[in-house]
C-alpha cells in the first residue's frame, strides 16, 4: 500500500483499522489510544521482523502528542548526537597522536527487533553506521572506531 522505505513514518491510529494496515507498510512508530490494541499491532508487526515503537496517546491532546515526539526525540539526541558530539571532539587530538582506538555502544535491539522501541534501536542502529563510518574515515591516522552491541543487560 505505501513504500516508507528511507522515511519515518509515524501512524497514529496503529491499534486497528486503517491505520493498522497503514503501519503494516513498515511504519517506525505507532500512536493510538487504545492500549491492549496498540500492544497486539506492535506484536503482530514485530513477529514480521518490523522495529516499532509503541506510543498510547490521545493524538487530540497537544501534551500528549508533544510527550510522543519528544520520546523519539530525546533518544536520537541523546544516543546518537551525544555520541558524536563526544567524537568530534576527541578523534581530532586522536589523529594527531595516532594509534589509539575509540569504543562506541550500541545495542542488539540496532540489529535485531527486541521490545517496541523504534527510536532507541534506530539511535543504536546509527551509532554502528557512524563508527564504520569514522573509522574508514581515521583508518589511515593509525586510529581505530570500533563498536560493540551488547544484548540486554540487567541495570536498574
Amino acid at each position: 500500500m505505501y513504500d516508507f522505505q528511507n522515511r519515518v513514518a509515524v501512524v497514529s491510529g496503529a491499534a486497528a483499522g486503517l491505520g493498522k494496515a497503514i503501519a503494516a507498510d513498515g511504519a517506525d512508530a505507532l500512536v493510538d489510544l487504545d492500549e491492549t490494541g496498540l500492544a497486539e499491532t506492535t506484536t503482530e508487526l514485530e513477529a514480521t521482523g518490523s522495529r516499532v515503537l509503541a506510543i498510547v496517546a490521545n493524538v487530540s491532546t497537544p501534551e500528549d502528542v508533544e510527550a510522543a515526539v519528544n520520546e523519539f526525540d530525546r533518544q536520537i539526541a541523546v544516543n546518537l548526537r551525544g555520541t558524536h558530539l563526544c567524537l568530534s571532539r576527541v578523534l581530532p587530538g586522536m589523529v594527531e597522536r595516532e594509534r589509539r582506538a575509540v569504543m562506541n555502544v550500541a545495542s542488539v535491539a540496532a540489529i535485531h527487533a527486541t521490545a517496541p522501541h523504534a527510536g532507541y534501536a534506530a539511535s543504536k542502529a546509527g551509532i554502528i553506521s557512524m563508527a564504520k563510518e569514522l573509522g574508514f574515515e581515521v583508518a589511515r591516522s593509525g586510529v581505530r572506531v570500533n563498536c560493540v552491541a551488547p544484548g540486554l543487560i540487567a541495570v536498574p
